[in-house]
């Protein structure tokens, strides 16, 4: 049968690191709000005493900004406004970095696209990212830099290694302690 499958989101955060499921009447707020299932998974990080939204999106292939697409975006906007936490989103954005960066998503999530350092994402272009990570901006200053990984068991996607830096004090806004 033909189905429209959408690929996998996960969050998976070590043992040793402390951190917590989003709560599930967030979740559900979002989902019953736009009248459709979540398409990004997320996870709260705790570090000393702030708390960072982890999060990971697959928007819909061939679509750019489409309605679809849109709505995920707006699922994790909501997410970051009802938790009140700024927030790491790494996606396959199924567009490139140049589109994505020209949109006024930028501006609207309060984020900065973080480039993987990689002429492309995939082995089936050889200039074409499509997988990168957003930053909240009260978080950029804990970004350091990007390894890029082109020998992974998976395809067509290559992996990126996203390095940052361990002072909570860099981090700008409101901190609940």
């Amino acid at each position: 049968s033909i189905s429209l499958t959408h690929g996998g989101e996960v969050v998976a955060i070590r043992n040793h690191l402390n951190s917590r499921p989003v709560a599930y009447e967030v979740l559900e707020i979002i989902r019953e709000y736009y009248v459709s299932e979540l398409r990004f998974a997320a996870r709260i990080m705790v570090c000393k005493q702030i708390e960072i939204l982890i999060i990971t999106a697959y928007l819909w292939v061939n679509e750019g900004l489409s309605e679809r697409n849109n709505i995920i975006l707006l699922q994790i906007h909501m997410l970051s406004k009802l938790t009140n936490l700024s927030y790491y989103l790494f996606a396959d954005f199924n567009m490139t970095f140049e589109h994505f960066c020209e949109s006024e998503w930028c501006n609207y999530l309060d984020v900065e696209a973080i480039h993987p350092q990689m002429e492309s994402t995939t082995t089936l272009s050889s200039n074409r990212v499509i997988d990168f990570f957003l930053v909240s901006r009260k978080l950029k200053a804990n970004y350091n830099y990007t390894t890029p990984i082109r020998s992974v068991p998976w395809g067509p996607h290559y992996a990126s290694i996203y390095n940052f830096f361990g002072k909570p004090l860099n981090v700008k806004g409101k901190v609940l302690c």
